[in-house]
């Protein structure tokens, strides 16, 4: 129950901050940008066990990247597999990058229906972004934000 409760923890909030924080970087019309969501939102639908396979392969000691480069930093020979205390930290990451794309998706659908005008009309006003986003984009996206930490939960 405790590692479960810390999972949840370390996995709920930081995929839905990530995922609205993406979902607010990539709502722009540019060129090639549907590469970069798609990218982001990649790793939400790679099968589980794969994905395991991946992560292993990284986190492997002797052999992963995560561990060598670490090392090169001054951090010692970490063992994230292994180390009791490191291996709930390592499945958080790992499921926060997961979900965060899947999150994205549902914030970026909320966001590009939010009418432009609204926004013209704040920076006509001399609304600056912080309050566009607490004024008109996080009110609007409450009904999206409800869902997520829905999903987030079940």
């Amino acid at each position: 129950m405790k590692n479960t409760f810390q999972l949840g923890l370390e996995t709920i909030i930081p995929s839905i901050i990530l995922g609205m924080a993406l979902a607010l970087l990539l709502n722009r019309s540019l060129r090639g940008i549907a590469l970069f969501r798609l990218t982001v939102y990649y790793p939400s639908v790679l099968p589980t066990v794969a994905l395991g396979a991946i992560w292993v392969f990284l986190f492997i000691p002797g052999y992963g990247l995560v561990p060598y480069y670490l090392e090169r930093l001054g951090f010692g020979q970490l063992r994230f597999l292994e180390d009791p205390r490191l291996a709930l930290h390592a499945i958080a990451f790992v499921t926060v990058w997961k979900q965060a794309g899947y999150f994205m998706i549902f914030f970026l659908a909320g966001l590009q229906n939010i009418p432009s005008y609204l926004y013209e009309a704040a920076l006509i006003e001399g609304a600056g972004a912080f309050q566009r986003f607490r004024y008109i984009t996080f009110p609007l996206l409450k009904p999206i934000s409800l869902f997520v930490i829905v999903m987030a939960l079940i």
